[in-house]
């Protein structure tokens, strides 16, 4: 059966005289948005359209559909809820709600009122000077409006063909601490606790908030091995070097269950862990306080790994990493020394 359009006064009795435009498919609840008048000719005027444009082609149909922003910004939240974990929809929400708020900025209301201009001055306002970030939001741009032309089933709607990202900023080396520091930092920790809590980001790679989560029963009875669930909820077994099962019997003792860092003796926001941090590092007379933080910790184990002569595939695999060229690109300017140096032992 065709689709039907009605309008109609929703809570009439309260005073609201806006109309609705309704929209009804066979097996699907009624579609109602409003028409943003109060004028029933007017309505009427959206009712002969969208019966008209039933009466279309379908060809055609597809062609001049369009679809209020709005609406396609919550279907497609909706979408990324349902089809994908919670890491994504945060993540994707993340990238394309500064998108779609400059698309609001801009009076577009509707997909068919992007064009490639619109996008054009829509990159151009990326003023975030991380590589990645750029490229992960106008993949998320893309990725959504791709999902409209699918979803909404619209015909030659493609204004991004004609748009290209901005050229990169050139990529600022990262700094990190040497395998000196590190043991600098160890050894200015206040307690063992704290110490195995670095020692698992500075021999292992863990992020802060899988070292946070370990447990006493992910690791292997003869230390040799743990296991956890990182990222995206990849589970990985990562060996144990010897440095980091000499921070581990320091702390371990024949009552040790559950988690290794409770929230009794550690703290468990960023607020609290990176002043911390910042004591311990200029305690260590290193970094100053505003380059401080954990990440800058599995940064180096990765860094440092490199520039040791470990191979990128292997130091990928080290670090978790979906695709070696996400090492690549994180870690070029030490790939590049690594070269320069390889040349020059010759």
């Amino acid at each position: 059966m065709a689709t039907r359009y009605t309008i109609r006064q929703i809570n009439k009795s309260r005073g609201n005289k806006t109309w609705y435009g309704c929209t009804y498919r066979d097996g699907c609840s009624p579609e109602q948005v409003s028409l943003h008048t109060t004028s029933k000719s007017v309505a009427q005027a959206w009712l002969r359209r969208m019966e008209a444009a039933e009466m279309l082609p379908p060809m055609v149909r597809r062609a001049e559909a369009d679809i209020p922003l709005e609406k396609a910004e919550a279907d497609y939240l909706a979408y990324i809820h349902l089809a994908h974990k919670q890491i994504t929809y945060v993540t994707y929400s993340y990238r394309l709600k500064p998108c779609w708020q400059f698309l609001a900025d801009n009076k577009v209301g509707s997909l068919r009122a992007i064009t490639p201009e619109v996008l054009t001055r829509l990159v151009e306002s990326f003023t975030e000077d991380r590589r990645k970030t750029l490229r992960e939001r106008y993949k998320a741009l893309r990725a959504w409006m791709a999902w409209c032309v699918d979803h909404y089933e619209l015909l030659d709607f493609e204004p991004w063909r004609k748009v290209k990202l901005k050229p990169m900023p050139p990529q600022v080396e990262k700094e990190f601490w040497t395998v000196d520091q590190l043991e600098s930092i160890l050894a200015a920790s206040p307690t063992p606790l704290y110490r195995l809590f670095i020692g698992f980001m500075a021999y292992s790679g863990l992020r802060c908030r899988e070292a946070l989560t370990m447990r006493w029963e992910d690791l292997s009875p003869d230390l040799s091995y743990f296991s956890l669930v990182g990222k995206m909820d990849k589970f990985a077994t990562m060996p144990i070097s010897e440095k980091l099962r000499a921070l581990i019997l320091a702390v371990r003792t024949e009552e040790s269950v559950g988690r290794i860092f409770p929230s009794s003796l550690m703290p468990q926001t960023s607020c609290e862990l990176i002043p911390m941090l910042k004591v311990v590092v200029m305690s260590a007379g290193l970094s100053k306080p505003g380059r401080i933080g954990y990440h800058k910790i599995r940064h180096s184990f990765a860094t440092n790994l490199l520039r040791s002569g470990i191979d990128v595939r292997t130091v990928s695999q080290a670090m978790r990493h979906a695709q070696v060229s996400t090492t690549l690109d994180i870690y070029c300017h030490t790939t590049e020394k690594s070269v320069v140096d390889a040349v020059n032992s010759l």
